[in-house]
Formats: C-alpha cells, structure tokens, sequence
C-alpha cells in the first residue's frame, strides 16, 4: 500500500518545523482494501485529529492490505508556535555612531534568519552579526527581524544616530593677540 501523510492538502515532511496547531491526515491506497494503523509520540492517532501542544512528534503509520503486503512511513515534526526572542542588541538603543555603515549584532534565540536595517545577518550559535547596516544622517529606525523554522517571527526597532561632524568650537575669550599672566586659559 501507498500511505500519504499530509496536511491541509500538502505532504508533511519529516524534520519540519510548523506553527500548529496541525491536523494530520493519514491516507493509504492500494488494488485491494486497505486496514491502517497510526500512533503519534507511541500513542493511538486519529487522522485529523488536532495536534497543538509545542514539542517534537512521531507519527508512525502501518498499512496492510488483504494480499499480507505492509508499508511504513515514518514523519518527524515539531510544533513550535513562539517566535524567536531577540536581546543584548549592540550597539544600544541611542548609539551616536559615525559612518554611512554600521554593525548591529544580538542574540537569537531559535532564529534561523534575522535581517537589520534590511541587510541580512549572519546568524550562527543563537546570535547574529549584521555589517554593513546602511545609516543616513540623524536619526536611524534600524528594524531587526528574526525568523524560525517554523516562520515564526520576532521584530525589534533599535534607534541609532549618525554623526559624522565635527563639533565647532569657537574662543571668545581672551581674544586673538591678547597678553594672559597663567601658562593656560580655561
């Protein structure tokens, strides 16, 4: 027998992540008629029964049609409806930096992509590194988005501020060419 395992019309692929909640669908084909056995974590499963809880899953299914033929199939999933959590952002919310370019980098907890200021990052060992984060003069809206496996998604705003002049300093006392009694003016 042929077994199908799907969801809302699409196959589940083993070693997915999905938001959930899901309903499996277990379906089995074959020339003669077919008897179908499904557990779930070891337990008895109802195709489309609703499956919601965060965690990792098995679902197992046996088919076996009047001939004695048997198929498996075998699907591994994990629901995971939390987005990823960003923190330790850096540089800090209200950074005066220098520069049309700058770098932010944080933790990302589950994310397996992040993009800030629209450049995407790199993202290694539940922390991100984004270079080359375009910052125009002023004030800059830098937004960080993180994304998991199951498309889940986190969205942080860090405000940086570019500075790229130098102060202007200005002597108004003693004046040019004045004769002073210290070695130095304050």
């Amino acid at each position: 027998p042929r077994i199908a395992i799907s969801e809302r019309c699409s196959a589940i692929v083993s070693g997915t992540a999905v938001k959930g909640p899901i309903m499996p669908f277990v379906t089995a084909e074959d020339r003669s008629p077919v008897t179908v056995q499904a557990t779930l974590n070891g337990e008895h499963f109802t195709s489309g029964s609703e499956i919601a809880a965060d965690g990792s899953y098995t679902l197992e299914v046996e088919a076996s049609d009047r001939a004695g033929n048997v198929s498996h199939k075998t699907v591994l999933f994990r629901i995971d409806s939390r987005p990823p959590a960003l923190s330790r952002l850096a540089p800090p919310d209200g950074t005066v930096l220098r520069g049309e370019r700058g770098s932010v980098s944080g933790e990302c907890e589950d994310a397996v992509s992040v993009s800030a200021g629209g450049v995407a990052a790199a993202v290694y060992g539940g922390r991100f590194v984004g270079r080359d984060v375009p910052l125009a003069p002023g004030r800059n809206r830098v937004v960080i988005v993180a994304k998991d496996a199951a498309r889940n998604e986190s969205l942080l705003t860090l405000e940086l501020v570019r500075d790229d002049v130098a102060p202007h300093l200005t002597i108004s006392s003693p004046a040019g060419g004045s004769l002073v009694r210290t070695s130095s003016v304050l």
